[in-house]
C-alpha cells in the first residue's frame, strides 16, 4: 500500500482526554480532504493513530489512489487542518513511505500545484466565509490581497460570486444553494493570490 506517514508531538502529554481527541483525527482528515476531492482522488484509509508517550504520536494515510499533485495538496493543508483538530499539534512532519520529501520535490509539485490553480482573479468576485479565517489580521489581509490582485469582495453571497472561501463543508454546501459559481478553500485562494514565480 502507498502511505503519507505523519508523525506529531502534542503539546503537553497525552492525557486521556487528548487521547480521544487523536482517536479523531482520522475521520477529520478524511472528511475535510475528501470533500473537495474528485472522487476518483479520495483518501480511502487514515490509520487509528499510535501514541508513543509521552507526547508523541504517528498515524498513515492511504494515498494509493492520489495522484502527486493531490498528494502535494493533502501535504500542504494537512497542518491547516490540525489547527482545527480538538488536539493542539506542537510539531507535524509528514513524508512518503517514512522518508521526508525532498526540497526539491516538493517545490517542484508546488509550482505544479500553482500552475494547476492558477484560476482568475481579475475582476472575479469574492465573498469570505468569516468562520474558516478566524484571525482577524489574516481576514483584512485577505481581503487586501484579492483587491490589490485586481479582485472584488463581496460580503453576501449571490449569483454574482465566482468564489466562495471556505473550509467548512456545510457552509460550502450553502454557498452552491445561494447561487456561487465555485468553492475553494483557504489555501487554494491563498495560492491564487500569492506569488506564482
Amino acid at each position: 500500500m502507498d502511505t503519507l506517514n505523519v508523525y506529531g508531538h502534542v503539546e503537553g502529554e497525552v492525557t486521556p482526554e487528548v487521547e480521544v481527541g487523536l482517536q479523531k483525527i482520522p475521520q477529520q482528515i478524511t472528511t475535510s480532504f475528501n470533500y473537495f476531492a474528485p472522487v476518483q482522488e479520495g483518501i480511502d484509509y487514515v490509520s487509528p493513530p499510535m501514541i508513543y508517550m509521552p507526547d508523541e504520536f504517528a498515524l498513515f494515510i492511504s494515498v494509493e489512489h492520489l495522484g502527486r499533485l493531490a498528494r502535494e495538496v493533502l501535504i500542504d493543508t494537512l497542518p491547516l487542518k490540525a489547527l482545527a483538530w480538538e488536539v493542539h499539534v506542537a510539531q507535524l512532519w509528514i513524508g512518503g513511505q517514512g522518508e521526508v520529501l525532498s526540497k526539491d520535490e516538493r517545490g517542484s509539485l508546488k509550482r505544479a500545484m500553482r500552475e494547476v490553480w492558477a484560476l482568475p482573479v481579475q475582476r472575479k468576485v469574492f465573498v469570505l466565509d468569516d468562520t474558516s479565517l478566524r484571525d482577524l489580521a489574516r481576514q483584512l489581509g485577505t481581503r487586501d490581497a484579492i483587491r490589490e490582485a485586481g479582485g472584488v469582495v463581496h460580503e453576501q453571497i449571490s449569483p454574482a460570486c465566482d468564489y466562495y472561501v471556505t473550509d467548512r463543508p456545510e457552509a460550502a454546501e450553502l454557498a452552491r444553494e445561494q447561487g456561487a459559481k465555485q468553492v475553494i478553500d483557504t489555501l487554494t485562494a491563498a495560492v491564487m493570490l500569492g506569488d506564482r514565480d
